[in-house]
């Protein structure tokens, strides 16, 4: 296959969610984006809003030349429904998992990251633990114990910071839902049927909207750690699809 696949990744997490996965797919072409602010200073000039993220990765995708097929998660999920609604040009395919239902309230550490005061407190409180106590907790909300302590090494300031500013610029965010009947690249919705932060129901509903393949793995939030093995043959057998026409 000579389309090249682009993952992104969610909060909080870096491209290193995506490797266990990638480890099954060798021979294709990939590359697993860091957004900004993620494991990476945050650009002057920046702040980690929807609207930023949306127009960053818009570009990254642009500098392949080609459309390309994207999977996406979680944050990272959200921000690729902007590019799926306003330049579906830039996609061959693409893969959405975690994302949100703009119709369903947000999840309580949403909220709780939404509120002035309340978000910032949590931040201090979180980086005020020491580190195994934040590889705990990492683990209590669902990251996977081995990479727990990857996850609680660039959980930091930086990013806890850009969340917020994620978070709270994505009280609504219906503007980025597709359109019923729109014509879309080939999809594929992939979701852990556990998911303690966005129900399954919510993928059924995205896949039912936009005419793509549903498919539930049995895992938690964090489904490309939990069945790397599953998801990547998820995936092989939706662009293998694709490429055929």
């Amino acid at each position: 296959m000579s389309t090249k696949v682009v993952f992104v990744h969610g909060y909080p997490d870096t491209h290193r969610l995506w490797d266990p996965l990638r480890e099954h797919l060798r021979g294709y072409d990939t590359v697993a984006l860091d957004l900004p602010g993620y494991g990476r200073d945050m650009p002057s000039g920046l702040t980690g809003t929807r609207w930023e993220l949306a127009e960053w990765l818009t570009g990254e995708l642009r500098r392949f030349r080609r459309p390309v097929h994207a999977v996406a998660h979680d944050v990272g999920g959200m921000v690729l429904h902007s590019v799926l609604k306003n330049n579906p040009e830039l996609l061959r395919s693409w893969a959405l998992t975690s994302t949100c239902d703009p119709d369903w309230p947000w999840h309580h550490n949403a909220r709780v990251w939404q509120t002035t005061t309340l978000g910032e407190a949590a931040r201090d409180e979180y980086l005020g633990y020491p580190r195994e106590w934040q590889i705990i907790g990492l683990g209590e909300a669902g990251v996977p114990e081995f990479h727990a302590p990857v996850t609680a090494e660039y959980y930091d300031a930086t990013m806890f910071n850009a969340g917020l500013a994620f978070y709270r610029s994505a009280v609504y965010i219906g503007d980025w839902w597709p359109e019923e009947n729109a014509e879309l690249p080939p999809g594929l919705v992939i979701w852990g049927n556990h998911d303690r932060y966005q129900a399954p129901q919510h993928g059924v509903k995205l896949a039912a909207r936009t005419g793509a393949r549903f498919v539930a793995l049995d895992a938690d939030h964090w489904w490309p750690l939990e069945q790397p093995r599953q998801g990547a043959e998820e995936l092989r057998r939706h662009w293998a699809a694709v490429e055929r026409g």
